[in-house]
């Protein structure tokens, strides 16, 4: 099951963009619907479409047209390159989800950590991300997942 943390209350006036439309966009969806979230859509630099009845808005439409305060939940193993490109555009309320997506989808340790630890010793945290693991993290996983 995964538990959301550092997402703010669910508010209708307040939705949240998705950045990746694969696996782990879906468990994300999944857990953030459940608790009553409003997603408004998924933002993808290689998928377009719909998914769940949602747009998957191209990378380059969303920066040019997107409110810079949106909220985004960076669900992509991209999520470096995404949080470089949204904090040029401005960005600023971007939280990566992708380390505890991965735990929750039994990807193991090594894939996500080690570009999370590149990206820390680079200094590379940008556009509102916290240089933290534990503050970064837009869902937590419940102990026995």
């Amino acid at each position: 099951m995964i538990h959301l943390y550092h997402v703010g209350a669910p508010d209708s006036d307040d939705p949240i963009h998705i950045f990746g439309a694969g696996r782990g966009g879906e468990a994300l969806f999944e857990a953030l619907l459940a608790a009553g979230y409003r997603v408004a859509s998924f933002v993808d630099t290689e998928k377009t479409g719909a998914f769940a009845g949602l747009p998957i808005i191209p990378t380059a439409d969303f920066v040019r047209a997107a409110d810079r305060n949106s909220r985004i939940l960076l669900a992509s193993q991209h999520w470096p390159e995404a949080a470089d490109t949204l904090a040029a555009f401005g960005f600023t309320d971007v939280r990566n989800a992708y380390p505890v997506i991965c735990q929750r989808l039994g990807i193991p340790d090594s894939t996500w950590k080690r570009r999370w630890r590149a990206r820390l010793l680079a200094g590379g945290i940008v556009g509102g991300l916290a240089a933290s693991y534990g503050l970064v993290v837009a869902v937590r996983i419940a102990a026995g997942f």
